[in-house]
């Protein structure tokens, strides 16, 4: 039996992991970054994993990928690349969907049940509130006023402005100089001062001064999660830091003071979804699109007689219709041995409840706006069973 191989496709990189072989217990992955140049993340995915398929096809095949997605839009992105490198056998999982997979694995959410995860990449912020038992996206938002690009961006202008590194005179140096601003960045994530060689000179940056650059976006990132916590209807029990900008210490303080949650930062917060499309990842499995559920419910008896005619509105008042509520129920099935990775999070997360079961051959989700009873289930399974 070959191995699996999972990857994640963000905007400044993509990570391929690979779990080594004959390990009992939590897997420990072997992983590679490969840096976005040029041309779109999704076209380096696919290219990556083609590179990857073939010099692993003597020595040790590669049964089945995992490709980890941001939303539909790069869904159809990364299927389209991976048609044009005449790749299959490959399952396109949700980023949210992969993260809680390895943080099962890994044992670190303890009780926790609702959760929050921030996730912080080269392009943008993306917040989700997750209900652990389902796997259900109960609410989420992405904004790219804080992004990896654009603390590197204020770190550069700030020492361009203070007249501490030379302006860069080509697109070469724009580059180094970027680079240089990304290691200072990291390093001090673990240091409360650094000092990073260029060609430009010594860029030199205190965890102080880093945090006083920063404070405005990572304060409006909170506002958004707080927003996002508002409108998910949920009391979250923790949030789970993700992504390459997971480790940066002001954002685990804020979304401590701020939201009054546990902050959980993952050892490698950064590779968590690439690890997790591995771990979903199965020899010869399908991309599962979840089929609607007909079923019929039950629905109002209209009365026969005469019509009836609405009584006349008193004069000098205006007649506004009451407003519709609720929603109607959406039901999906899908074979039992593959993922739901279609079901649209906008979708899922109008409805505040739901339940699963299972037959011979499916599994079945019914999404409500209002909780059903156990009697409304059992004719809807029966209906749909005769």
């Amino acid at each position: 039996m070959g191995s699996v191989l999972g990857v994640s496709v963000g905007a400044s990189a993509v990570r391929l992991a690979c779990p080594a072989a004959g390990r009992v217990g939590s897997p420990v992955f072997r992983t590679q970054a490969v840096g976005v140049a040029r041309g779109g993340p999704e076209e380096l995915a696919a290219e990556s994993i083609g590179t990857v398929l073939a010099e692993r096809a003597d020595t040790g095949p590669v049964s089945a990928v995992g490709v980890a997605y941001q939303d539909r839009a790069q869904a159809g992105a990364v299927r389209a690349a991976l048609a044009r490198q005449q790749l299959g056998n490959y399952l396109l999982v949700p980023e949210v969907t992969a993260a809680l997979r390895t943080l099962e694995v890994s044992g670190v959410l303890a009780d926790h049940v609702t959760l929050v995860f921030y996730d912080l990449g080269g392009s943008g912020v993306t917040v989700t509130v997750v209900d652990r038992s389902t796997g259900m996206v109960l609410g989420t938002a992405r904004s790219d006023r804080i992004s990896g690009d654009h603390i590197d961006r204020l770190i550069r202008d700030h020492h361009l402005d203070q007249h501490r590194v030379a302006r860069p005179a080509d697109a070469a140096a724009q580059l180094a100089l970027d680079t240089q601003c990304r290691h200072a960045k990291e390093r001090l994530s673990t240091s409360d001062a650094v000092c990073v060689p260029g060609e430009g000179g010594l860029l030199l940056l205190s965890q102080d001064t880093f945090d006083a650059l920063i404070a405005g976006p990572v304060e409006t990132s909170a506002h958004l999660t707080g927003e996002v916590v508002g409108r998910s209807g949920r009391t979250p029990d923790a949030v789970v830091l993700i992504g390459g900008g997971a480790r940066i210490p002001l954002i685990r303080s804020v979304m401590e003071s701020r939201l009054g949650l546990p902050v959980i930062v993952p050892g490698q917060p950064e590779l968590l979804t690439a690890e997790g499309a591995a771990l979903l990842a199965r020899p010869e499995c399908r991309q599962a699109t979840p089929e609607p559920l007909r079923c019929p419910l039950r629905r109002r008896r209209r009365r026969r007689g005469p019509k009836r005619h609405p009584k006349p509105l008193p004069r000098g008042r205006v007649h506004r219709p009451a407003p519709r509520t609720g929603r109607r129920p959406q039901g999906r099935r899908w074979p039992r041995e593959a993922q739901p990775t279609l079901i649209a999070p906008e979708l899922a997360s109008r409805y505040r409840h739901s339940v699963e079961w299972s037959d011979d051959h499916w599994q079945w989700r019914l999404m409500t706006a209002t909780r059903i009873t156990q009697g409304d289930l059992e004719q809807i399974r029966n209906s749909i069973q005769g």
